[in-house]
């Protein structure tokens, strides 16, 4: 009797506790909040939020940018809600833990008929789309494991399955090894290559494809004698291409051209990670897609001309930023959506396109 008793008192005070730790959490996720953030980084926001609510909180590691929100009176979870709907993200609660990340809008589709492979792919996984090919095109694929999480938005239209690959395989740097019917797929080795930084009466000249920008700035201070400083932690290569230009323009095209951002501060001229908008441009088959969030025009058109070849002069007093989407489209239908929607004039003369301001507008 007395034991049963032991038990029965044991039981209800485990309840009581399991009880109390639900209670706490719900009246940690109803404590009202009152802050508000000016261009702060959302990662520090929520780090913020889940310091005064205390609890546990995780934020994946791609998530970046700055915020500007108000939040009253809300508590915990209406004030995550407001700021992931805000930034594009989601959230989890498990095991008493938030977990914040970017949802993927995936999209796949294949066709192959008469030999020819065409393809639309939006933040796919490679692995997905390796074997959706391996089913389609009948073919013997092998993904090195180590590629199973990248992803890879692409598109392309009726082309031969062995070209078709090798444009996918580009897209991610990878490349293939066939032995007899199967192929292998892996990481496509890094080879070192050669660039150059000359530094003669006061002017600069880069020619540089794919180098570490650590390794870049380190060179430019060694030949100009000013402090080129890339912050510690970008991993990132660069390329570019100018010649006999001052430092702070040369250094400005190095930075609008490979999304950093070059601030001169003192003597020193620091790069890093470019906090706010980003750009994608890519050119397949004649096709143009541009995704475009908070990104200078001058620097968008820069890239358009990387990318395509083409020859786009703009007048070097347009201003402003573009958010834009759009896949697949012939150069010079993407160009007028680009910008003459936005009071621009986009006009062909021989073999360049001109933008400039709409003076009648």
């Amino acid at each position: 009797m007395k034991k049963s008793f032991l038990l029965i008192t044991l039981i209800a005070w485990l309840i009581s506790a399991h009880l109390l730790l639900v209670n706490s959490d719900c009246a940690a996720a109803n404590k009202p909040i009152d802050l508000n953030f000016k261009n702060t980084d959302i990662k520090d926001v929520l780090r913020i939020l889940a310091e005064h609510e205390g609890v546990n909180l995780i934020v994946a590691a791609e998530i970046e940018g700055l915020i500007t929100i108000r939040l009253h009176k809300l508590n915990f979870r209406d004030a995550l809600k407001l700021i992931v709907k805000k930034h594009g993200l989601a959230y989890h609660y498990q095991n008493r833990v938030y977990q914040v990340y970017k949802p993927y809008q995936n999209f796949l589709q294949i066709t192959y008929q008469n030999d020819l492979l065409t393809l639309t792919a939006k933040e796919v996984l490679l692995a997905k789309l390796i074997q959706e090919l391996n089913q389609k095109c009948n073919l013997n694929i092998v993904l090195d494991p180590d590629l199973a999480k990248e992803r890879l938005s692409m598109a392309f239209k009726e082309t031969p399955v062995t070209e078709g690959l090798e444009i996918i395989l580009n897209q991610v740097n990878c490349e293939q090894v066939k032995n007899n019917s199967v192929t292998f797929i892996k990481k496509r080795a890094l080879v070192e290559k050669p660039f150059s930084v000359i530094y003669k009466n006061g002017l600069l000249s880069i020619d540089a494809q794919q180098v570490p920008i650590d390794i870049l700035a380190r060179r430019i201070t060694e030949k100009t004698g000013f402090s080129v400083v890339a912050d510690h932690q970008l991993q990132k290569k660069v390329s570019l291409f100018f010649q006999n230009l001052p430092l702070g323009e040369g250094l400005k095209i190095l930075g609008e051209t490979n999304q950093l951002q070059v601030v001169h501060t003192e003597k020193i001229w620091r790069i890093s990670a470019q906090r706010s908008g980003s750009l994608r441009v890519s050119f397949v088959n004649n096709l143009l897609s541009v995704n475009a969030e908070k990104t200078e025009y001058l620097v968008l058109i820069r890239e358009i001309n990387r990318q395509t070849g083409a020859n786009i002069v703009a007048d070097q007093q347009i201003r402003g930023s573009i958010t834009i989407n759009f896949q697949n489209l012939p150069l010079t239908e993407g160009l007028n959506l680009l910008f003459e929607a936005r009071g621009l004039v986009v006009e062909k003369r021989k073999q360049a396109y001109y933008v400039y301001q709409n003076k009648t507008r």
